[in-house]
């Protein structure tokens, strides 16, 4: 039985290793967790609830920090978001006074 386990662990963890060699993985990632953040999003802003007392136990609860502190800066869309305009052919970024400066 132990043979068994040990070969269903290595072949998993070169199923792994091959999943993280490639080029996609971490865009593939990063476009999960923009779906999963966006569909967050949505379910928050769509949940009602009449009972007080949940409503502020849920006001002061904070389930985003772990998410964050955990795993989002590895994953997180901004970059995909960020790097759209350039892609269709914007590439003039505001300076901050209101002036558009091309790179």
């Amino acid at each position: 039985m132990r043979k068994n386990q040990e070969k269903s662990l290595d072949t998993l963890l070169k199923v792994i290793n091959r999943a993280l060699e490639k080029n996609y993985f971490p865009l593939v990632l990063k476009y999960l967790s923009l779906v999963a953040y966006v569909g967050l999003i949505i379910a928050g802003l769509s949940a009602t609830s009449s009972d007080p007392v949940f409503l502020k136990e849920l006001r002061n609860t904070n389930f985003g920090n772990p998410i964050v502190m955990l795993y989002w800066c590895v994953v997180c869309p901004v970059e995909i978001i960020t790097s759209f305009p350039p892609k269709i052919g914007i590439n003039h970024l505001d300076d901050g006074s209101g002036n558009l400066v091309e790179h």
